[in-house]
Formats: structure tokens, C-alpha cells, sequence
């Protein structure tokens, strides 16, 4: 990976990164905020493939998703995941105004035990988060469940929380 800075007198700068697969990407920053972004293929700065103009608060957001803000990945070995995943599904589930769960804790509901699920984490009003949540927490309706488990185990969770007909 190789950078390159290069002043533009009267409009900005140019930013030049040249990644390990040859694709050179360039930014160029107008003095106005403006943002271009070039993508050229392999082999050269000749003749762009893809260019994407930003306001300057449109590149500011996207940067703070490239820096990992709102996320960061971990890495792990793809051979690792794949064993790690193998028959393993990750499902969000959520839950009607007429859930059986609304109202009831993780515990009384019982789910890994009735289940073999396990709930990795609860989405509440569309922006809280509730990682690893405890047996104690109590569940709302409408709140999103992330869930672990394999096929059966998932749908087993479902069934337990879904709609009971007539309610």
C-alpha cells in the first residue's frame, strides 16, 4: 500500500492510495469541502472506472465509517469462522405487540433451555443495544432478539415467541 499526496494550487489536494491489489483510489479535497473520489483499475491513473462526488458532510460520514465508529470488524482466520459457523445460524427475531414473551424475562421464558437457542443480544427501539443481556432482562414488544443456534434451535425460539393465534 502506497500514498501519495499532491497539491492542487487554487482547488485542493489529491490523495493517491495505491492498494496491494494495484487499484488506485484518489480523493481529491477541494478547498469548497467538495470530495471526489476516483477509482481507476489496475495498471494506471489514466482513465477513471468509477467517480463519486461528496459534500463535505457526506464525506465526513462516510470517513467515520471507514475509521470503524459505528463498527469495527474483528478479524479472524476465514478457516476459523467456517468451522465456527458450520451449521450455526445467526437470526433476528422480533416480537409482536402480542407476543407470549412481551412482559417476560429471559429466565422465565426459559429460552436456552427450551430451545438450545441462546439470545446474543436485544435491539430495542430500533437504536439501543442491549449486548449479552442477562437472564433478568425483561423483553418488550417490538424489541428485535439476536439469536444463535442451528436451524431447529432458531425455529424452536420463533415458535416460543411468536403470536399466539387469537391474541
Amino acid at each position: 500500500m502506497k500514498l501519495r499526496e499532491v497539491d492542487l494550487p487554487g482547488i485542493g489536494k489529491k490523495f493517491t492510495l495505491h492498494t496491494g491489489k494495484g487499484i488506485a483510489i484518489s480523493l481529491v479535497v477541494h478547498n469548497t469541502g467538495k470530495r471526489e473520489i476516483y477509482l481507476f483499475p489496475r495498471g494506471g491513473e489514466e482513465d477513471a472506472s468509477c467517480v463519486i462526488e461528496l459534500s463535505d458532510e457526506e464525506a465526513r460520514q462516510l470517513g467515520t465509517l471507514l475509521m470503524g465508529a459505528f463498527f469495527t470488524p474483528v478479524v479472524v482466520d476465514e478457516d476459523k469462522i467456517n468451522l465456527l459457523l458450520k451449521g450455526l445460524i445467526i437470526e433476528w427475531i422480533e416480537l409482536s405487540k402480542n407476543s407470549p414473551a412481551a412482559g417476560k424475562t429471559i429466565k422465565e421464558l426459559d429460552i436456552r433451555a427450551k430451545t438450545g437457542a441462546s439470545v446474543i443480544a436485544i435491539l430495542r427501539n430500533e437504536k439501543d443495544i442491549i449486548p449479552s443481556p442477562s437472564p433478568e432482562e425483561v423483553l418488550k414488544a417490538g424489541d428485535t432478539l439476536i439469536a444463535v443456534g442451528t436451524r431447529e434451535q432458531i425455529s424452536s425460539l420463533i415458535e416460543l415467541v411468536a403470536t399466539r393465534p387469537g391474541r
